[in-house]
C-alpha cells in the first residue's frame, strides 16, 4: 500500500511538472492562432473595402475618382458631390490601414505591406483634387490618423519644391 502511494505521488508530480510547461504552450499556441486569424480577418476587411472603392470608381468613370484620372476636368455640383463622397470611402480605407499597420504585433510582412500602403497614400496626396477633399474633412478623424497623413502631407510638400 505504501508503494502504491509512492507511485501514485510520483505520477501526481510527473504530471504536474510535464503538464504545466504543456498547458501553457498549448494556450500560448492557441493565443497566437487567434492573433494570426484576426491578421487575416482585419487584412480581409480592408481588402474588401478598398475593392469595393475601385468597383465604385470604374463604375463610374465621369468621376474621375481614380488615382490617374484628370484633375482639371470640370464636374457639375452632382458629380462633385459624389466624387468627394467616393475620396471620403478612401480615405475611410487609409485609416483602417493605418489602424491595421499600427497594431503592436508585426510580422515583416506587414512592415512591406505597410510600405507599399504608405507609397500609395502619397500619390493620392499629391492629387489636387484628394487633397482638398482631406482639407475638409480630417477633422473628424483618428488624431492619430490625421497626424501620420499630415506627416506624409508635408513630405510630399518638401519634395515637390
Amino acid at each position: 500500500m505504501e508503494q502504491l502511494k509512492l507511485y501514485l505521488e510520483l505520477i501526481a508530480d510527473f504530471a504536474t511538472i510535464v503538464g504545466f510547461p504543456l498547458a501553457f504552450a498549448v494556450f500560448w499556441w492557441q493565443k497566437n492562432e487567434e492573433r494570426k486569424q484576426n491578421h487575416l480577418n482585419t487584412y480581409s476587411s480592408v481588402d474588401e473595402k478598398f475593392f469595393e472603392y475601385l468597383k465604385i470608381c470604374s463604375e463610374n468613370p465621369k468621376l474621375h475618382c481614380s488615382l490617374y484620372s484628370d484633375d482639371s476636368i470640370e464636374l457639375s455640383e452632382e458629380q462633385n458631390i459624389q466624387r468627394i463622397a467616393i475620396y471620403e470611402m478612401l480615405i475611410c480605407v487609409f485609416e483602417r490601414v493605418h489602424i491595421y499597420y499600427t497594431y503592436k504585433y508585426k510580422n515583416p510582412r506587414m512592415v512591406n505591406q505597410e510600405k507599399g500602403w504608405e507609397v500609395y497614400i502619397k500619390k493620392w496626396l499629391n492629387k489636387d483634387s484628394f487633397r482638398k477633399v482631406w482639407n475638409e474633412v480630417k477633422d473628424s478623424y483618428d488624431s492619430d490618423f490625421v497626424e501620420y497623413l499630415e506627416k506624409i502631407n508635408g513630405q510630399i510638400t518638401i519634395t515637390n519644391n
